[in-house]
């Protein structure tokens, strides 16, 4: 009688250095574990046609091989580099860097990375992000427009060459492109509710560039809001000023300089508000006692001041999951045409203004972010 000796052997990790000598490719790999090399390549890319057992096994072989993806050939193949380009106006703004990890938790999961550019609310670096991102070849691109951008031609090129586009937070009216933002008509309505409830009637609201699409859009709400409205204001000022820290110390000081202080004041960014309140406090003007304030929106940044500014509460992360969302379904042609999105936004009463139990006709609830 004879006897088999078997000898089972446990898979061995091959360091990566040898793996590149040994030209580890998913044809090894699909010799491997006797299935098809598309297969392989679609369980890589987490294709929703592959089951998740089958997915398990071929990451799971690869890792043991110590495969990594050649992405120039992968790119050659698929014609795709599974990169999203995003260009945003401020680097270290908080509410960028929220919205910023609510993309990443869609594309991440989905295999495409993210290269980030940031204009700097600067017009000409925004032209030359776009540019440079459209030489690596990214998939989409993901964009806030820059406060300084005045032009539409850019992005009229980037629809005529069918680049997958969304803007968020920041977009261009009229351009059939994607969007997700915030809706600016309701959140002055709401305000216009507070300024009614508590009998305001001297306002001003700080603008930004006149000029550019960011601050048209919410020019154009407040003013249409306004000018609906059957209240009787007997003041309403509007003051230009940068939407930066810098812009909104500049726009209380020519109000406090001229002893012309309203009874509100409405910024119209974010960092507008924090440096009204900054100018405020160096000059012993209490708010909300002296002067009731309304930022743009609510940021970890902006919750973290004392008082915390009034203006719109929603999740940003969520924008961003929006944003990426919408550009995935482009992506995968799932949906070509421009679709439009609004976050669910609505007035938050913080420590600038008096009166925080007015009813407002929305929750008032803290974004959960």
């Amino acid at each position: 009688m004879s006897s088999t000796l078997s000898i089972f052997m446990q898979p061995v990790a091959v360091p990566v250095a040898l793996a590149k000598e040994m030209n580890i490719n998913i044809q090894i790999i699909a010799d491997k574990l006797s299935i098809s090399k598309s297969t392989v390549s679609r369980a890589l890319r987490n294709h929703p046609d592959i089951s998740t057992a089958t997915r398990d096994r071929v990451v799971k072989m690869a890792n043991e091989l110590g495969y990594e993806p050649n992405l120039v050939a992968q790119a050659l193949t698929t014609k795709k580099t599974f990169t999203i380009g995003v260009i945003i106006p401020h680097i270290g703004h908080s509410f960028y860097a929220e919205a910023l990890q609510g993309m990443g938790d869609v594309l991440y999961d989905t295999g495409y990375q993210i290269l980030i550019a940031s204009s700097n609310e600067d017009s000409e670096r925004e032209l030359l992000n776009i540019k440079n991102l459209l030489a690596k070849k990214v998939d989409g691109l993901i964009i806030s427009v820059a406060a300084s951008t005045t032009s539409i031609e850019r992005f009229e090129n980037l629809v005529s060459k069918k680049i997958p586009l969304v803007f968020f937070d920041r977009k261009i009216k009229g351009l059939a492109a994607s969007s997700v933002s915030i809706p600016y008509h309701k959140i002055y309505r709401q305000k216009l509710e507070y300024i009614t409830a508590q009998g305001i009637t001297n306002i001003a609201y700080i603008d930004g560039n006149q000029e550019s699409f960011y601050s048209q859009l919410k020019i154009e709400a407040f003013n249409q809001v306004i000018n609906e409205s059957s209240y009787r204001f007997d003041r309403v000022q509007i003051i230009q000023a940068p939407p930066d820290l810098n812009g909104g110390l500049e726009a209380f000081k020519k109000l406090y300089r001229s002893n012309d202080l309203p009874q509100l004041l409405d910024a119209s960014a974010s960092m507008q508000a924090m440096g009204i309140l900054k100018a405020a406090q160096m000059n012993k003007v209490d708010i909300p006692g002296d002067l009731e304030l309304f930022g743009n929106y609510i940021t970890q940044a902006t919750d973290l001041l004392t008082p915390r500014i009034s203006g719109a509460g929603f999740s940003i992360k969520d924008m961003g999951r929006q944003a990426a969302n919408l550009l995935l379904e482009h992506l995968n042609e799932k949906n070509k045409n421009p679709a439009e999105y609004f976050v669910d936004a609505s007035l938050c009463l913080r420590e600038t203004t008096k009166n925080s139990a007015i009813k407002i006709k929305s929750n008032l609830s803290l974004p959960k972010n």
